[in-house]
């Protein structure tokens, strides 16, 4: 649903000459088409002493989850790849009811560390701000378990070849502030620096206009006050002036 620019959304794509240059210069795709809406999936506990063939895994997105006695399901979503960065993406999935995000990703065009874990340290954080586990599978890295507080339960080196098994814990749902505000708190403080702003320029005009004003006022005066300086001055000479030829006689 989050598509990263100039790889899975091309600007302007819609166009023949942008979809000519694009094939012409990498010769892929030219963009993929997001998701409409948040698809959640109810699928079986390893706990349940039913069947799993009992079960049926259909997505639940637009109809609420019926309560039962015994927990025997959970409700899952998956923020595929980068969807699991944009805050956006897993608060709508969120709110929609799931209980944990799985993600899965493909890093390896980066062959990097550092890409894989600056992804990873962006994703983790839907754990924190949602107090929900999080599932991530990456065919290069980062592999792992998260649980509500950040914390990782399970991993997997990068770039190794390997499988992973654990009993994944489900938390009960709990609305945070960041669930039910989103972005509050960014959003504010944007808010508070334009107020900032225009209260300082407005501080700074009216400053600034009343510099103008005193300069206005005092110049002519000022002007005056240096002339009247210049006549008694050129008085003064005229009266007490020296003939220093008398003196070197």
């Amino acid at each position: 649903m989050h598509l990263v620019p100039f790889a899975e959304l091309i600007p302007l794509r819609k166009y023949e000459a942008v979809r000519r240059i694009i094939k012409n210069m990498v010769g892929f795709s030219y963009g993929w088409t997001p998701g409409a809406k948040p698809v959640l999936f109810e699928i079986p506990l390893n706990n349940s002493i039913e069947a799993e063939s009992d079960y049926d895994i259909i997505s639940i997105a637009n109809s609420p989850r019926k309560e039962k006695k015994e927990k025997k399901t959970a409700i899952i979503s998956t923020p595929i790849c980068f969807d699991d960065s944009a805050y956006e993406v897993c608060r709508a999935l969120y709110l929609c009811g799931s209980e944990v995000f799985v993600n899965i990703t493909n890093d390896s065009w980066s062959k990097t560390n550092s890409s894989e874990i600056q992804h990873f340290v962006v994703a983790h954080y839907r754990s924190i701000e949602y107090r929900t586990t999080t599932i991530r599978a990456a065919n290069s890295g980062y592999t792992a378990v998260i649980d509500p507080t950040g914390k990782i339960l399970a991993e997997l080196p990068l770039f190794t070849e390997d499988a992973l098994s654990y009993k994944v814990p489900i938390f009960s749902r709990e609305l945070t502030v960041y669930a039910r505000y989103g972005n509050w708190l960014p959003y504010s403080l944007i808010l508070l620096v334009f107020a900032y702003i225009l209260l300082t320029t407005e501080k700074s005009h009216e400053e600034e206009k009343k510099a103008a004003h005193i300069s206005t006022v005092l110049l002519p005066h000022t002007i005056e006050w240096y002339e009247l300086l210049d006549l008694v001055m050129a008085r003064y000479d005229e009266v007490f002036a020296i003939d220093w030829n008398d003196w070197n006689l």
